[in-house]
């Protein structure tokens, strides 16, 4: 008997679900379009995405591309007039979004199988993928692949090494906390990745320019940090490229999709972030090299694409989310500081 109340209960809630998505459904057809900042096609897996909004719900898509930062700001100054309904901000901007209040609260269907540790216990963020930090060489340049933060210390890649300036982008900051994580620091420590910079500076193996896929390809450097998403994608027009989880150590870097508190379209938003949760969302970003924030069961295919899974137990995640700022800034003064030298 207490089996078929069981049953009876999962058989009402599931009903009740299907309602409410169903509602939404109908609400965001009815707003006609979605909006997005930051969320361009060939970013993940935005653009399955977005083509699910249009093809299957008959939204119209338009998105902006821009930073973390100039997004905030940007729907910040526009709550009177507000233009965008989603976008998408590294998590570390979600102490920042929440204090501005400019997030919309809403906890998603699939709400109970984002970790802990990647979401807002009221629902105003929620992480949706996450990238994290590897080595990408080109092979054509450098014969010796490394294999560690270690490795990058040796004589033979001088002035081959580039980074991001973790005074100027988040991936530069990941990359200092990676090698923090690699040298017995933490996110809470970052002292042992900024030490380690410095030498690679003073050994002159840190080139001083700003890492891209073009450099790599002129092979102007030989080798950079870079989320795992991004290196498999440039690996599509770049063969030669070699990747592979620092084995010493690294990070990740999760990805929040946020709704706007002040979208004229609210039910066209929230059903933008149910799609990117849905299997085929979290597929569609696992296909463009990105880690599904969710535990789903990937293709064959999509596995194939992926950096083998054994490599990745040596990252570490950040936990001290509340206090990113005050690392952020940290980090940037003493890279000027102990790395450049200014």
């Amino acid at each position: 008997m207490r089996r078929v109340v069981v049953l009876f209960v999962v058989a009402i809630g599931i009903f009740a679900l299907a309602q409410s998505l169903q509602a939404l459904i109908d609400g965001a057809k009815k707003e006609g379009q979605i909006v997005t900042y930051g969320s361009p096609g060939d970013w993940a897996g935005y653009g399955a995405i977005a083509e699910i909004m249009t093809k299957r719900y008959g939204l119209k898509h338009s998105d902006t591309d821009m930073s973390s930062a100039e997004e905030i700001a940007k729907v910040k100054a526009e709550r009177n007039n507000p233009v965008a309904d989603a976008f998408d901000i590294g998590y570390q901007f979600c102490t920042i979004a929440i204090r501005e209040d400019i997030l919309m609260a809403y906890k998603p269907s699939q709400w109970a199988e984002i970790p802990l540790w990647a979401k807002d216990p009221l629902g105003r963020c929620t992480a949706t993928y996450y990238g994290t930090i590897v080595l990408v060489t080109n092979t054509k340049v450098v014969k010796n692949v490394p294999k560690s933060f270690k490795d990058l210390l040796k004589p033979e890649y001088k002035g081959l090494v580039a980074v991001a300036d973790p005074r100027r982008a988040a991936l530069g900051q990941y990359a200092v906390i990676a090698a923090a994580f690699a040298n017995g620091g933490s996110d809470r420590n970052i002292d042992p990745g900024i030490k380690f910079f410095a030498q690679l500076a003073k050994s002159g193996n840190l080139k001083p320019v700003a890492p891209s896929k073009d450099l790599l390809a002129k092979g102007e450097i030989g080798i950079t940090l870079d989320w795992d998403f991004r290196a498999l994608n440039w690996r599509k027009d770049l063969p030669e490229l070699a990747i592979s989880v620092p084995t010493d150590g690294s990070t990740f870097g999760p990805y929040a999709t946020v709704l706007n508190k002040f979208s004229r379209r609210p039910n066209a938003a929230k059903l933008w972030l149910e799609t990117v949760l849905s299997d085929e969302g979290q597929i569609a970003f696992a296909r463009s090299g990105a880690r599904p924030i969710r535990n789903v069961k990937l293709p064959k295919d999509v596995e194939e694409g992926l950096l083998p899974q054994a490599q990745y137990k040596v990252a570490k995640p950040i936990t001290n989310w509340l206090n990113m700022e005050a690392v952020a800034k940290d980090m940037g003064e003493k890279w000027a500081l102990e790395v450049v030298g200014n």
